[in-house]
């Protein structure tokens, strides 16, 4: 025949198959004669998405973000943006066996836009990238202002502080020792 291709659906994902090819001749009424088999071609399927990760804040201006397993994922990118329609740039890659990561060195007090994906990858070929999940948000706590400077005016207080960069608004405890309680 004339046709040199065919699509094979119905497939695993994140898995590589092997391809062998031979024709064959065959006259009406007669079985068919075979030709000799072909080298093996291979390709991999695509992994399926993850669902979006979660990410919460873990400290100072990093985040921790979890996402469940691929099957057989060979590992994972992890996308992230400032805003939830991007632009997302690849920030890091970790191995199928972990699902987590912890992403530092953050700005405070800002929202992130987090996605994953897996990858599957034959020894000596490029990967196959899998199509990135929803993103998950995370935001990074706002830096605590330096010690605040007190003074008296009667039976008053004045109490102040240096502005934090992107902090939102203030919360002021007081205690009647410096060990606290603070309220």
């Amino acid at each position: 025949g004339t046709k040199a291709s065919t699509v094979v659906s119905g497939l695993s994902p994140n898995t590589a198959y092997y391809f062998r090819i031979r024709g064959f001749y065959q006259e009406p009424g007669s079985s068919p004669v075979f030709g000799n088999l072909s080298d093996f071609g291979s390709g991999a399927t695509q992994p399926n998405a993850p669902a979006a990760p979660s990410v919460t804040f873990l400290s100072g201006n990093s985040l921790n973000v979890k996402w469940d397993p691929v099957p057989n994922a060979g590992g994972y990118q992890v996308f992230m943006a400032t805003s939830a329609n991007g632009p997302y740039g690849c920030i890091d890659t970790v191995p199928g066996t972990k699902t987590s990561t912890v992403v530092s060195g953050l700005s405070p007090n800002t929202t992130y836009y987090l996605k994953v994906r897996g990858f599957y990858q034959e020894p000596g070929s490029s990967p196959v990238f899998g199509n990135l999940s929803d993103y998950g948000t995370g935001t990074t706590q706002p830096n605590a202002p330096a010690a605040p400077s007190v003074t008296s005016d009667g039976g008053n207080l004045n109490v102040k502080w240096n502005a934090v960069p992107y902090a939102g608004g203030y919360q002021v405890f007081m205690a009647t020792s410096a060990n606290g309680p603070y309220i």
